[in-house]
């Protein structure tokens, strides 16, 4: 709905999607369909598992840092590929942590009546108990203390919009903004965010979170607005998300016997409990893809210390 209704008020006509072919979670089919219900013409990029995994490396060197969000991987092909035919282009980043649009926002209440109310949100990699086990470390890095922070620092009275305030600190901030920034200046491309513009961002502070998440729906107020350009099933649209599909291709082959390489390559020894890590992925291979996310960033930062040298 973000990118739909970007390009139903700005008029361009030309529109970029991703897809993976084959894969469920691609919406660039129905980018594919609003695009010409909107008169637009639409580019597809469809990204092979070879073309992902191989631009690993080069997101890596592009960031600076090992961030372990595979979608930084996909937007870096992604600018790559818009700026062959363009030197700007519009991006929908923002609304969600802006207006609630995720669905572990419909958990708030409950998040809320628990023993901690407060959550890692989209940024979070594996639960503290886990990094513990994993990573060697002289001393524990305490991350519940910095959310905690976060959440005590937000001057609103409700759960929701505290949550909202991690999520645009530590997720929109601190990775995706980061990673798009990094993605689009390497190619030359000038990327404009219009929801996330920061007198867009002190409006959504105003607006009571009962407007954002209502009746189940995320984003709700955003919507209705939006409907005035779209039609009724675009802005009401159920989310999928930016979703990339490694879980399965990291058990496939060569894609296997890459990871494994690095997983447990000479330098892995250095940061982490190699027991551990063979443990998560032997489970990870037996089909736990809760595993995914921890062996993803490990497998990333083993790449960032390859690469510089560390």
């Amino acid at each position: 709905m973000d990118s739909s209704w970007l390009l139903a008020l700005s008029g361009v006509r030309r529109a970029i999607g991703i897809g993976y072919a084959g894969e469920a979670c691609s919406e660039a089919d129905l980018a594919a369909d609003t695009a010409r219900a909107l008169n637009a013409d639409f580019c597809r990029v469809d990204i092979s598992p070879e073309a992902f995994f191989d631009a690993i490396p080069q997101a890596v060197r592009r960031m600076g840092l090992p961030i372990a969000d595979a979608s930084t991987v996909v937007l870096g092909i992604g600018c790559a590929s818009a700026a062959q035919s363009s030197s700007i282009c519009l991006s929908g980043e923002g609304a969600d942590e802006f207006f609630a649009g995720y669905h572990i926002y419909r958990r708030s209440e409950e998040l809320a009546h628990t023993s901690s109310p407060w959550h890692y949100g989209c940024a979070g990699v594996m639960e503290p108990e886990q990094a513990a086990s994993l990573l060697k470390l002289e001393r524990p890095f305490p991350t519940e203390h910095l959310v905690k922070q976060l959440y005590a620092d937000s001057e609103s009275d409700e759960h929701l919009s505290r949550l909202l305030r991690i999520d645009c600190a530590l997720w929109l901030e601190g990775d995706i903004l980061f990673g798009i920034n990094c993605s689009s200046r390497s190619c030359g491309l000038k990327l404009l965010l219009p929801y996330a513009d920061r007198r867009l961002f002190e409006l959504s502070t105003r607006i009571p979170a009962a407007l954002k998440w209502k009746d189940g729906v995320g984003k709700y107020i955003l919507r209705r607005t939006a409907e005035q350009q779209l039609p009724h099933e675009v802005a009401f649209r159920s989310k999928i998300g930016f979703s990339v599909p490694i879980g399965n291709r990291m058990r496939r082959e060569p894609f296997r016997a890459r990871f494994e390489a690095v997983l447990f390559g000479p330098q892995s020894a250095r940061f982490f409990d190699q027991n551990q890590l063979r443990h998560y992925w032997s489970a990870y291979l037996e089909g736990n893809d809760v595993m995914r996310q921890i062996l993803y960033a490990a497998y990333v930062f083993l790449i960032w210390v390859r690469d510089y040298g560390i």
